[in-house]
């Protein structure tokens, strides 16, 4: 992973924002002029390269880039592009492009979209609310940075390995901490401590929090039921599973079911 935030070390407190774009764009290779702004910017799709003077640097889905401000580039964008853009200024005077791979990108998904919302819906004190996000993305970027150092200095591959499998079993009802923390190579209350650091959510949560999204998309598909749909996503009790479904959605699970199906009576 690429993790380059030494932009955010000397950022000043006197910024301005100026404004908050959430943008898409065809596969294209394009020339962008000097601008009067700093841009700080997370991909939702795509993978770009941005190219100034003999400096290419790469940038994927699920990643941040920082623009100085009187700075071009060439862009080479490979894919169709979904981003989030922030324009501001400030006093600091910043001379590089900076890239920075999230280790929890799921955080800075939620953080990015909000503050675009944020901005264009304009309710009524959304300036205080989008100077508030901003900051809560450099916190994180801080975050996020310190820690996987720390994690890669010290725990490193076994913990990515926990991640892995995480992410490839977060379905079956057999996956538990304990699980993750003996894989990782650490105490159970030290793997928690050190996820929750990363992450920002207990690894409890966040096993949940996989479940629940794989539950929606298979209820959204109109070939599932509640029950089946449970038991799929790791759930054991889907009386639990309905309580935490509510919790996370705001609504049950069978309202999310698609109706696709119309079931036909036969004589």
């Amino acid at each position: 992973m690429l993790y380059n935030v030494s932009m955010l070390n000397d950022l000043d407190f006197g910024l301005k924002i100026l404004s908050v774009h959430s943008l898409s764009w065809d596969k294209q290779y394009k020339y962008a002029y000097p601008r009067p702004f700093h841009a700080i910017s997370f991909r939702l799709e795509g993978q770009a390269d941005f190219t100034h003077g003999d400096k290419t640097y790469s940038v994927d889905k699920n990643q941040i880039i920082f623009v100085p401000k009187n700075y071009d580039y060439t862009i080479n964008s490979k894919t169709n592009e979904k981003i989030v853009v922030i324009h501001f200024d400030t006093d600091t005077i910043y001379s590089e492009i900076e890239t920075f791979s999230p280790s929890s990108p799921d955080i800075f998904i939620s953080l990015f979209e909000k503050i675009a919302h944020v901005y264009s819906t304009k309710g009524i004190g959304y300036k205080q609310k989008v100077y508030s996000l901003f900051y809560e993305i450099l916190e994180q970027m801080q975050i996020q940075n310190k820690h996987a150092s720390s994690v890669n200095s010290s725990v490193n591959k076994n913990f990515e390995n926990s991640i892995d499998y995480l992410y490839k079993n977060f379905s079956s009802t057999e996956l538990t901490v304990s699980t993750l923390a003996k894989i990782a190579g650490v105490s159970e209350v030290y793997y928690r401590k050190i996820f929750n650091q990363l992450f920002g959510v207990s690894p409890c949560k966040k096993l949940n929090e996989l479940r629940l999204k794989k539950a929606q998309k298979l209820l959204k598909s109109g070939y599932y039921t509640v029950e089946n749909v449970a038991y799929d996503c790791g759930f054991n009790d889907v009386k639990y599973f309905s309580t935490c479904y509510k919790k996370n959605f705001y609504h049950s699970p069978s309202k999310d079911i698609s109706k696709i199906f119309k079931v036909i009576q036969t004589k």
